[in-house]
């Protein structure tokens, strides 16, 4: 049977509110404190909607956690899309702005966060005041899980874990740089080799797919690393080196040049031609941004690419 307007049944909008708010907090209990309603009301909205369309958006069992189906997080995307153009036709037939507001799940590496949600963060409340930033962090591959369960509407991540489900939009490039101790004779060179460096004891950042990139700087130059130590914090790498223990590498930096206790560290230039790294915006391919997603990833594009936001954290190469 064709869909006619006769025929078309238009879902309850509470109902699909409140399916998005569980597979977003995890827990109906959660989702109904976040958001002020009944676990019953909660549990009938969801019985509802899956009778409605004839689905199982989520796996309930006493001994386990709520945990959302492939198909349930196909539906909270696209139910993320609908609402959101509820809302921008509720608001245009008020006759009231048309600037997005909502709420926007943001995923961010965990490395590099630091550095890129807070002027994100701080630009959008200025642009964009009506919607509201959930944070997530995680490693590299984490972020894509969270990216393609539709967890998060988009990330900012750096372009090492390809996946043929996850579409990503360059922002911008950086140069990766040795971090050492301001103490040390090698921190006197205007720049530093990685065959001065391969020797040294390396404290590597002992993440997914973070340290085998970090391996092929030197494998692409012939050289092999000594790793004098393995962590999965840059705060704990960064007082190491601090304290003379060792040496890393890094893309970003903080704007000062000491460690947690003090010590003056230097930031150097390293002489080999290296990979630049991407960092990129990252979101399912099979997913349409809403007008939140699509303002959050233009403020990205004007705070990243026009008002050179990361200036202060990155270390510009005087070589070719």
């Amino acid at each position: 049977m064709a869909l006619t307007s006769e025929n078309l049944m238009i879902p309850n909008l509470r109902h699909l509110s409140y399916v998005v708010a569980v597979a977003e907090h995890g827990s109906i209990a959660k989702a109904a404190q976040a958001i002020g309603v009944s676990q019953p009301a909660i549990s009938a909205a969801i019985k509802a909607c899956e009778d409605e369309f004839g689905l199982r958006l989520f796996v309930r069992s006493p001994a386990r956690p709520l945990s959302v189906t492939s198909t349930g997080w196909e539906f909270v995307a696209r139910t993320r899309i609908f609402l959101d153009a509820a809302r921008d036709y509720h608001m245009q037939s008020l006759g009231l702005s048309r600037a997005p507001v909502g709420t926007l799940n943001v995923a961010c590496l965990v490395l590099i966060a630091a550095y890129l949600m807070p002027p994100i963060i701080k630009a959008m409340a200025k642009s964009n005041p009506g919607i509201t930033i959930n944070l997530c962090e995680g490693d590299l591959d984490e972020i894509i899980q969270m990216v393609k369960r539709g967890t998060v509407e988009a990330a900012l991540t750096y372009d090492l874990h390809f996946d043929k489900d996850v579409a990503f939009e360059v922002l911008f490039e950086a140069s990766p740089y040795a971090l050492l101790s301001a103490n040390d004779p090698l921190a006197n060179q205007e720049a530093v080799s990685l065959e001065q460096l391969a020797t040294r004891p390396l404290a590597l950042l002992d993440l997914p797919v973070t340290d085998v990139y970090m391996r092929n700087y030197f494998a692409i130059h012939g050289l092999e690393p000594s790793i004098g130590f393995k962590t999965k914090r840059a705060e704990m790498i960064r007082s190491l080196v601090g304290a003379g223990l060792a040496y890393s590498i890094f893309i970003f930096h903080p704007a000062n040049r000491e460690s947690y206790d003090g010590s003056p560290l230097a930031y150097l230039p390293i002489k080999e031609r290296l990979p630049k790294s991407k960092v990129v915006l990252a979101r399912a391919k099979h997913y349409v941004p809403t007008q939140i997603v699509k303002a959050f990833m233009e403020q990205c594009r004007t705070t990243f690419q026009v008002d050179d936001a990361m200036g202060p954290f990155l270390l510009r190469p005087t070589g070719p």
